[in-house]
């Protein structure tokens, strides 16, 4: 990454304290999107900047195939260590290395 760009998940430990309080409320907001869509079930879903994979977990309940991304490869280990199992096929991608 960049050096003006700060990334505060560039170690193991941050990504893990990281997964550890962040509130687990992405069942709801997958809730949100089937009531808002009428759709029960989806072929597929992008979780962007996915982190620890939470939102991949809850997308998986209703999607038949999630792909996550994110910059961070410590975060994509952190969603894996913790079984998101839609995050073990993830990508760290490089954004900052295109311009």
């Amino acid at each position: 990454m960049d050096d003006d760009v700060v990334n505060h998940f560039v170690h193991a430990s941050s990504a893990a304290r990281y997964a550890a309080a962040r509130p687990y409320f992405d069942p709801m907001v997958v809730e949100r999107i089937v009531r808002w869509t009428g759709c029960e079930r989806f072929a597929r879903a992008l979780d962007v900047a996915c982190g620890t994979g939470q939102s991949a977990k809850a997308l998986a309940t209703v999607c038949e195939s999630v792909d996550a991304i994110d910059v961070v490869a410590e975060m994509l280990a952190q969603a894996v260590a913790l079984g998101s199992h839609s995050c073990s096929d993830s990508v760290a991608l490089d954004f900052m290395s295109n311009r």
